[in-house]
């Protein structure tokens, strides 16, 4: 069995694993895509004698880069593979491109193995003139993205009805708590990385080691992390890295949910690295805020690619003037927004306020069927914090249209 990385690429996940586990692979069936991808040209590649690697492209302001592992959240360390200014240039490489080829190992006086051939960057074949993220044509989100469950009594799958999430939004999720939104946000990430065909990355930030432990026990998404110990100029290479290649993955072809723990922390990192504008907008320097609506921003479908989507979370009571800044500045462009109560919910139900919750242009998401459906909903509601109730009873009483949890959710 040879090595084709255009042809594992383009294999379904069960070919994949079928595949893995001839090549020897014994975590075949953990593995997403594309670390099932570099697992099999691995094994196959010592069969033949030849040494694969692989990572995310970081490029240096002198022209050459790093390969950075995933597995480490792109962080520097000696396990990197360096890539030479010259394939830099040969192939048009940019930061985020995910590319994997033939290595050797460091020679004498060298510290770092080193990148020999390109065969793949981001799934194609080097070179292939995949158009530029920001030069692409962009479409209006249409292509719902599944969050309930089909029970009858589930609060996300009343969302489904009121405020629908599609591929290619841009979301925040807003007040109620650090536990009450990260709960919400933990249970969105769960039900979107149902369909293995996204590609589901959560970003945390300067986080308590104990919450990226949490996360990584307890979702099947990719997970990257700093640790709050880390400097901060680290905090803001990472989250440059995360974004670049959700966007060279989206230009590939690739559908990507990008989820932002805590959006306060990262426009923190920010701040403390960047030059200050000295302009002020609502207790934020406006060169921050520029930062933060380029990754906010980025989300969008692409008419001959694929989507990213991206979900962050505001949380607190929003008595924090970097909060307040960011839902302020970031409000008006935000077609997907859930709200949270600061108390009240019951134990395991997300304090939903539904009344402040809502998804623009809803009408232009789902069957016909659907879009009646959220008109029927919004007529017994009231504006009072048992809305939830209300709407969930609805759905479950057959008031409004079924949703199919099963519908498709990628392209």
């Amino acid at each position: 069995m040879t090595v084709n990385l255009a042809d594992l690429h383009d294999a379904s996940m069960p070919e994949l694993r079928r595949l893995g586990h001839e090549a020897g692979v014994a975590t075949a069936d953990t593995l997403r895509h594309g670390e099932l991808v570099f697992a099999i040209a691995r094994a196959l590649g010592e069969r033949e004698g030849v040494q694969y690697g692989g990572g995310v492209l970081e490029i240096h302001g002198e022209g050459f880069g790093f390969l950075r592992a995933i597995e480490a959240s792109f962080l520097p360390g000696e396990a990197d593979i360096y890539v030479s200014q010259s394939q830099i240039r040969r192939f048009r490489l940019q930061t985020g491109d995910t590319v994997i080829g033939v290595v050797r190992p460091p020679k004498e006086g060298e510290r770092y193995t080193a990148l020999l051939r390109v065969e793949t960057v981001t799934g194609d074949p080097p070179g292939d003139g995949t158009p530029a993220f920001d030069r692409a044509a962009v479409l209006q989100p249409e292509e719902r993205l599944v969050l309930g469950d089909g029970g009858g009594s589930d609060p996300l799958g009343a969302l489904d009805v009121w405020a629908p999430l599609a591929l290619g939004h841009r979301g925040l999720i807003v007040g109620g708590g650090r536990a009450a939104s990260a709960d919400l946000l933990h249970t969105v990430v769960e039900r979107v990385t149902r369909n293995e065909d996204l590609l589901v990355t959560v970003l945390l930030v300067a986080a308590p080691p104990e919450d990226i432990a949490w996360w990584r026990a307890n979702t099947r998404a990719e997970v990257v992390a700093t640790p709050l110990d880390e400097p901060q100029g680290r905090h803001v290479q990472v989250v440059d890295i995360v974004v670049e290649r959700a966007r060279r993955m989206a230009e590939h072809g690739e559908d990507v949910v990008l989820v932002i723990e805590s959006l306060p922390r990262v426009a923190r990192a920010i701040a403390s690295e960047v030059t200050a504008s000295g302009r002020v907008v609502g207790g934020l320097d406006a060169s921050v805020i520029q930062r933060i609506r380029r990754i906010f921003g980025a989300s969008r479908v692409l008419a001959e690619g694929g989507s990213l989507t991206v979900l962050a979370a505001i949380p607190g009571d929003l008595t924090s003037t970097t909060d307040r800044a960011l839902l302020d500045d970031l409000d008006d462009v935000t077609p997907w927004l859930v709200t949270l109560h600061t108390s009240g919910a019951e134990p395991g139900t997300p304090p939903i306020d539904v009344a402040r919750s809502r998804c623009d242009h809803a009408d232009r998401i789902g069957t016909p069927a659907e879009r009646a459906a959220r008109a029927a909903a919004r007529k017994a509601l009231t504006g009072q914090p048992d809305d939830l109730d209300r709407l969930v009873a609805a759905v479950r009483d057959a008031r409004v249209a079924a949703l199919d949890s099963s519908a498709p959710t990628g392209h």
